[in-house]
C-alpha cells in the first residue's frame, strides 16, 4: 500500500480497476484497503479472461491505480 501511495501520492483522488482469478473476498479486501488509504472516486472490478489468467493461474490479484488529474 506505501508503494501504491507513493507512485499515485497520497490525498489525490484516483480510479482503480481491480482484476482476479477466482479471488473477489481478497480483491475486497484489497478495495477496503486502498479505499482507507487512498482517495478512490471510481472503481472497478472485473475477473481476469481466461486467457490471461491461465499465466499467473489461480489465485492472482491486481490492481491498477491512476490519479485522476494525470496529464501526459
Amino acid at each position: 500500500m506505501e508503494f501504491m501511495g507513493q507512485k499515485v501520492g497520497f490525498g489525490r483522488e484516483i480510479k482503480a480497476a481491480y482484476m482476479h482469478r477466482d479471488m473477489l473476498e481478497e480483491v475486497l479486501k484489497l478495495r477496503r484497503s486502498v479505499r482507507s488509504r487512498l482517495g478512490c472516486v471510481e472503481e472497478i472490478i472485473a475477473p481476469l479472461l481466461p486467457s490471461l489468467g491461465v499465466h499467473p493461474g489461480p489465485g492472482t490479484v491486481g490492481i491498477s491505480l491512476y490519479p485522476v488529474d494525470y496529464k501526459r
